[in-house]
């Protein structure tokens, strides 16, 4: 129950692996309004014990952590029939979509920016580890630290969300630490990636990555389970981040190499990296979070879309009818599973998946025969063993020396191609026919493209389609495309084919739906094959 009240949905923020969040108005007793943010279970997770189980005990973890960088909860509650957690609305931009921006916009993410955010979420780690509101410490590990949960608001704030699969030592709690592997792949530290047993050091090595993709403004990629491939990896990128950050990148790099570190107990501890990405942050010169983002953040819907939809709906706040919330935001809204379909009913998309899987087979098997591998392996040396490295090369950091403004690129200037040489008249033997002089060939005359073929029928509103735990999931339509991590909005799109590609675990599928309305579509796999319904 919640007590009589009333949600006013305003917009549809973002869909992640257990719920939905919603931007809405909290109404309650004596007219009351505050505006919060409402994550509501899938309802797809109502049938999965464990599922509901977390994303209860999100609400209850996040209401027994106090941090000014960690998202505050204030209840969990049950509206029309579904599990939804109350949270404070935080306006502004997760960190997925303002590095994207910064990188359509060509402009890099500030150095000193980088480093508060590193310090900020380093220092929500730490408090979440050792909070002890009853006396015990509850030992909390975040397990999905990435850019899309960190929230940046515009005024250089910075907030953590989505604890729903942390592992946590506190009473109450239901779920217990199983088998399955929640979270992003491409975030992993190497021991979580070999399906062991994860602890604190494994956060640090996800905000190594995080880190590093601020910096660089790409991801570093999908941590690799043994010592020397992984050492390579992390040589390979640690030379970007020298490129980036030039004259200022020795503690940077010392800093990333020791949170990087393939061995657990060499990375330093949440709490050093919190001081240590301080102390840079203050000493490089540069923008600060809070000025940056009060100059680019408002440039940052011209570059990229957040998803979110506006609407206006009021749901209830008891459970009088159970099922009203359900057909009400599992038919109309995008993304969100619609139960009761007959499985007969829907068409037959296997055919597009197993082609897809022939031409991915064969492009994969050209590759190893174009570009075999025959990299020559280095140990580098471990200058990050542990959380003094970053100290050690603090000294180095110039003081005098200015910032060294990006060039940007000059426009390309193609190359006139060179006539063919004329051909050289060779002498005629006597009696014999002087050859014909071989023409030249004429250069081609450019033909203007065909217009494309106009499609049929009105553009529709948009399709979602949602694959939860996906690491990204694109879907290109007829005149419209999207992309994202664990979900696609695609806008203004034509009635007819969409081709899905969704990457699970470094693996991905393909598929082709119809889309011939408004509509939200689960996309799954199952038995190797991807389905959209």
């Amino acid at each position: 129950m919640s007590g009589g009240r009333q949600y006013r949905l305003l917009k549809e923020l973002g869909t992640g692996t257990f719920g939905t969040v919603y931007q809405a108005e909290m109404q309650s007793v004596g007219g009351f309004r505050k505006q919060v943010a409402l994550k509501v279970l899938h309802p797809m997770w109502e049938r999965h014990e464990d599922a509901g189980q977390r994303f209860r005990d999100e609400a209850r973890l996040l209401g027994q952590l106090r941090h000014r960088h960690i998202v505050q909860v204030d209840g969990l509650v049950r509206v029309s029939g579904r599990w939804a957690v109350v949270m404070e609305y935080i306006n502004g931009w997760d960190g997925n979509l303002v590095i994207k921006a910064c990188r359509k916009g060509r402009e890099a993410f500030p150095i000193p920016a980088c480093l508060e955010i590193c310090a900020a979420v380093a220092g929500a780690l730490d408090a979440a580890w050792t909070a002890a509101p009853d006396g015990d410490a509850m030992r909390v590990v975040h397990r999905d630290i990435k850019p899309s949960n960190i929230r940046l608001t515009p005024d250089g704030d910075v907030k953590v969300l989505d604890f729903g699969i942390a592992r946590a030592d506190f009473e109450g709690r239901e779920a217990l630490t199983q088998s399955v592997r929640y979270g992003s792949i491409r975030y992993m530290a190497p021991e979580r990636r070999r399906e062991e047993p994860d602890g604190a050091a494994g956060d640090i090595y996800s905000l190594g990555a995080v880190l590093y993709e601020f910096l660089v403004g790409r991801p570093l990629g999908n941590a690799e389970t043994e010592w020397t491939q992984h050492n390579e990896k992390v040589k390979k990128a640690l030379k970007r981040v020298e490129r980036r950050c030039g004259p200022y990148s020795p503690p940077i790099v010392g800093l990333l190499e020791a949170m990087l570190n393939f061995a657990e107990a060499k990375r330093p501890s949440a709490s050093a990296v919190a001081e240590l990405s301080r102390k840079m942050a203050r000493e490089i010169p540069g923008e600060d979070m809070a000025t940056f983002a009060r100059r680019f953040f408002p440039k940052v819907g011209d570059f990229v879309a957040d998803g979110a939809r506006d609407m206006d709906r009021l749901v209830g706040g008891d459970d009088d009818d159970p099922g009203a919330m359900s057909a009400e935001l599992s038919t109309e809204l995008p993304g969100v599973f619609t139960e009761g379909v007959n499985r007969e009913e829907r068409p037959n998309y296997a055919w597009p998946v197993q082609a897809a899987a022939v031409i991915y087979v064969v492009a994969l098997i050209a590759q190893l025969f174009m570009n075999p591998a025959g990299q020559d392996i280095d140990r580098p040396t471990a200058r990050g063993a542990d959380a003094e490295v970053g100290t050690a090369y603090l000294h180095l950091v110039p003081q005098a020396v200015a910032v060294v403004a990006p060039v940007a690129p000059g426009p390309v200037v193609p190359t006139p191609l060179e006539p063919a040489p004329a051909a050289v008249p060779q002498p005629a033997e006597p009696h014999a026919v002087a050859p014909r002089p071989v023409p030249t060939a004429p250069r081609p005359v450019p033909v203007a493209p065909r217009p494309a073929p106009q499609p049929e029928g009105a553009p529709l509103r948009a399709a979602k389609f949602s694959a939860p735990g996906a690491d990204s999931v694109e879907a290109r339509c007829v005149q419209a495309e999207a992309e994202g991590t664990s979900s696609a909005l695609v806008r203004s799109l034509y009635p007819g084919p969409c081709t899905v590609s969704v990457s699970i675990d470094g693996k991905t599928y393909s598929t082709t739906v119809k889309v011939n309305e408004a509509r939200g579509l689960l996309c799954q796999v199952t038995e190797g094959r991807l389905s959209c319904r």
